[in-house]
């Protein structure tokens, strides 16, 4: 029986514990300690799930949804084939690298955008308190286009 982590966190920590390279001083040094090539496929099709399904990842652009893919399939066009990261060259252990960080900067950042972020308000004409939720990204979108509206307002008084 295989242990789930709630919503998508499992492709989140499978990324970060399994990808994330140790880069020590210059390119022919970069090494990825933990990364098991035979693993990958398995990683690539849960991350591949994840965005898929939209829960998680909810807020990850469609630009960088390709991106992700993109990537991932270079990443495992590079394990393809070796047993071990250490017999990858190291100029392709440096792509590798780069493109790790890359995953891992896009996957995070949708994760933060994603988050789910609930508020009790009361709302005019009523005493009592509502619940709304909305992603960060929802959030930081209504914020601004309440900025963008009370500027506008602005504009239009001062003619």
């Amino acid at each position: 029986m295989h242990a789930r982590f709630p919503s998508g966190a499992a492709a989140l920590l499978a990324l970060a514990m399994l990808l994330l390279p140790a880069a020590v001083g210059a390119a022919e040094e970069l090494s990825v300690e933990t990364l098991d090539p035979s693993q990958f496929p398995a990683l690539k099709a849960e991350i591949e799930h994840e965005l898929a399904r939209g829960n998680t990842l909810k807020e990850i652009s469609a630009r960088d949804r390709t991106r992700v893919a993109t990537l991932l399939d270079r990443m495992a066009d590079t394990l393809a084939g070796v047993e071990a990261v250490e017999q990858i060259p190291a100029p392709r252990r440096a792509e590798l690298f780069n493109q790790q960080e890359e995953v891992n900067a896009l996957l995070t950042q949708a994760r933060k955008d994603s988050r789910l972020v609930c508020k009790r308000e009361r709302r005019g004409g009523s005493n009592i308190p509502q619940t709304f939720c909305h992603t960060a990204a929802e959030r930081e979108r209504m914020r601004q286009h309440g900025r963008e509206a009370l500027r506008n307002k602005q504009h239009r008084t001062n003619y």
